[in-house]
């Protein structure tokens, strides 16, 4: 049976650190692949960095749109092998990730494995209790829950597919997003899939510099998060899943929402927060009310029924004091 697996790999104004990503995939033990790089409309000599390393399994491609999105599905549409997998251009494979990841996915639909966020030098990956419960499963729900809690489900990086379930479904990425785009695509891929696996190595070592999208502003920050919060919630009602976990995303995509008005990075006034803050209370208050028994979560809970209905000064004071703790506003 071909095992040749497909590793696309975006590109964007990458020639700092392209050429470890690169290297990495060479490294590799198993040697059954093909790499695959999307140029997404480079400014820098990325394209110099990536001609050197062209090959019968190495190929290279351009174009002229900066969309990672784009790029990954152009990827997938060049691709020739059984298995794919991605690799962001400023980010490691460990030299055994392939190897230990097609030996697992040969009896799965879709494996998943931790990573190491390099700078931060945090290990993310599962405990024994929970590693118990999705290293082998047919439950799409729990593996759903355990991995997106644990921040290892969201991610294309950390995974290996199946080609055929990728094309026979058309899936493909949502080239209007530019947050949450992994996430839609793994969540539309699980729709497809019977048998799930979780590697409990850190496989992929995750480039973190530029991370923290929690404490960067987004003006759209808490409108996409709504939308990936609808679409999951569209999943769990077609799987006729019960909504706990959804109220309680909902009660996540609150609390980030007020975070991302009052953190250090927004530039507006005090005075224009202020007012973001008040028309996000009244334009919600309803969907504020609506959940206030249905969430189950203690913190998400004490959220909606302490903070966000009692209005604005409690709610600018929550935003404050969080922000103070945890990202030394």
């Amino acid at each position: 049976m071909n095992s040749k697996v497909s590793i696309i790999m975006p590109a964007y104004n990458s020639e700092n650190k392209i050429e470890k990503s690169i290297k990495s995939v060479l490294n590799q033990t198993y040697k059954d692949y093909e790499l695959i790089i999307i140029d997404n409309g480079s400014k820098d000599n990325t394209d110099k960095i990536c001609e050197k390393y062209i090959q019968n399994n190495i190929k290279y491609y351009k174009i002229d749109i900066p969309n990672v999105s784009l790029a990954r599905n152009y990827g997938i549409q060049k691709s020739e092998g059984t298995y794919i997998t991605f690799l962001d251009s400023d980010d490691e494979f460990k030299s055994e990730f392939l190897q230990e990841m097609i030996d697992k996915i040969k009896e799965s639909d879709l494996v998943t494995c931790g990573f190491y966020e390099i700078n931060s030098k945090n290990e993310k990956n599962l405990e024994f209790e929970d590693l118990k419960k999705v290293k082998e499963t047919s439950d799409k729900k729990m593996y759903l829950e355990i991995l997106k809690e644990n921040y290892l489900f969201n991610e294309v990086w950390n995974k290996i597919f199946k080609a055929d379930i990728i094309k026979n479904n058309k899936i493909m990425f949502n080239e209007q997003f530019d947050l949450g785009e992994d996430y839609l695509f793994v969540l539309d891929y699980i729709k497809y899939v019977n048998k799930f696996s979780y590697l409990n190595k850190c496989l992929y070592n995750y480039d973190d510099t530029v991370n923290g999208l929690n404490l960067k502003y987004r003006k759209d920050k808490f409108d996409i998060e709504l939308k990936l919060t609808k679409e999951l919630e569209k999943f769990y009602k077609d799987n006729f899943f019960d909504l706990d976990y959804i109220y309680n995303r909902y009660g996540r995509v609150y609390y980030n929402a007020i975070l991302n008005i009052y953190t250090k990075n927004n530039r507006i006034s005090n005075k224009e927060k202020d007012k973001l803050l008040k028309n996000f209370l009244i334009e919600n208050r309803n969907k504020f009310s609506y959940l206030k028994d249905k969430i189950t979560d203690k913190k998400f809970k004490f959220l909606v029924n302490k903070i966000l209905l009692k209005g604005f000064f409690k709610t600018k004071l929550f935003a404050r004091l969080v922000l103070l703790k945890k990202y030394k506003y």
